[in-house]
């Protein structure tokens, strides 16, 4: 954003079904800071875009699936396993320490009393409630009372819906830009960072003895 010559527009290839809250607010800001700077934004998804996914999928100016993409998933989920009955037959307590009425609601360690559970379930629905919010804003045609359901559409669905504006492959797009438009296309990617722990050195070591030990049989 900061180069003096600035490209007319971003294509995001994205798939993703979704994760926390804050990384993907976080991700879905960073998108809107390219159309805040007069970049179009152009979302294609290929597979799937859900929940968290589709928090950032929506923030495109033009928002792009393939016939069989999965769309949608637009809700707020969250699971804790409890132990607490298992606990209290090994004879085990727990002791928990807290400053704050509602610092900790629901734990695996204790029964979660009604009051916990019913602040809990406040707080997910207040999530809820600003991920509607922000799809309304960056899809103002959208039908909130059937698209956020938690459900997830596919392709020509999606589209019936409003949840997507085209249905078209990645490649497609891409290559009727360059035909068409004359475009230049230039690919950006991030591979992730390799990790030098001793767990994937085994692992990856383990590998090349398994490669070693059948190149060995197929001389033999």
């Amino acid at each position: 954003l900061a180069l003096p010559r600035k490209p007319r527009e971003v294509v995001l290839m994205l798939r993703s079904t979704g994760g926390s809250v804050p990384g993907y607010g976080l991700a879905a800001a960073q998108l809107l800071r390219l159309r805040r700077s007069g970049i179009r934004l152009v979302v294609c998804v290929d597979e799937f875009a859900a929940s968290g996914g589709y928090l950032m999928a929506c923030c495109a100016d033009h928002l792009i699936c393939s016939p069989f993409a999965a769309i949608g998933s637009i809700g707020v989920i969250s699971g804790t396993p409890n132990a607490a009955e298992r606990l209290e037959r090994e004879g085990v307590r727990f002791i928990e320490t807290t400053a704050g009425k509602w610092k900790r609601t629901v734990t695996p360690f204790r029964e979660p009393t009604e009051e916990a559970l019913a602040k809990a379930k406040a707080d997910l629905e207040e999530l809820y409630g600003q991920f509607q919010d922000f799809v309304k804003v960056n899809r103002p045609a959208v039908d909130l009372s059937i698209v956020a359901t938690g459900e997830v559409w596919f392709g020509p669905n999606a589209l019936a819906k409003g949840l997507v504006d085209e249905l078209k492959t990645s490649s497609e797009y891409l290559l009727a830009a360059v035909a068409e438009r004359r475009c230049e296309v230039l690919a950006l990617s991030l591979e992730p960072p390799r990790r030098n722990s001793l767990v994937s050195q085994l692992a990856s070591r383990s590998s090349d003895l398994v490669t070693d030990g059948s190149e060995l049989a197929d001389g033999a």
